[in-house]
């Protein structure tokens, strides 16, 4: 997570999900002691959430948490992995499309995934420019959408990135990956719920 401008919904709902579950939860920040749950690959999921404002930058251009993502990904895959899984919703797809390897390809190059429609996004933007200014652009008015940078990071965004503007609860699982993807907070409790599933699939 984030210091700050992490989403609250998009936070809370899916560890209160996990909690009801009787998951066992660590979060973890870029430079705090947290962060050593990452480094211990013995955990099965990863829950990327989004947010909004300046602060997701933190999580978005980490090096620290790419190379993270980057060694954790592919123990995702359902074929040869090691069983781990996956989630991110809204600004967290963008963190794991900016996730790249040595070979320069994203995590998410062959992957499916949804993220915050630019559609919505400019909309939000629009909606409130008049008193929070650039808030709802991550990186100032008139930079790239969440889904234009997620798009640009795979394979074939045409048949890779799944999108629905609709505001009933929406969500996107790969193939190839224990991979779950969201668009915004109204995704928040369906994401953790199928998560679960994805993990306990795993398990048996």
């Amino acid at each position: 997570m984030t210091d700050y401008g992490h989403d609250l919904t998009e936070a809370v709902v899916p560890y209160a999900t996990f909690k009801s579950a009787g998951f066992s939860i660590s979060f973890a920040t870029e430079i705090g002691k947290p962060q050593n749950a990452i480094k211990r690959y013995a955990h099965q999921l990863v829950s990327l959430p989004g947010g909004h404002d300046k602060g997701v930058q933190q999580v978005i251009d980490s090096a620290s948490i790419q190379q993270h993502l980057v060694s954790y990904f592919p123990q995702t895959r359902k074929a040869g992995g090691a069983g781990k899984t996956i989630a991110a919703i809204c600004h967290g797809a963008l963190g794991l499309s900016e996730a790249k390897g040595l070979d320069g390809q994203s995590v998410l190059f062959g992957a499916s995934t949804t993220a915050l429609p630019g559609a919505m996004e400019q909309g939000f933007f629009w909606a409130t420019r008049a008193v929070l200014g650039d808030y709802y652009r991550t990186y100032g008015a008139g930079s790239e959408s969440v889904e234009a940078a997620v798009r640009r990071s795979l394979r074939d965004s045409e048949k890779q990135y799944k999108n629905s503007h609709s505001t009933s609860p929406f969500v996107v699982f790969d193939e190839t990956y224990n991979y779950v993807s969201g668009r915004f907070p109204p995704d928040a409790q369906l994401l953790a719920k199928k998560a679960i599933e994805v993990v306990r699939g795993n398990l048996k």
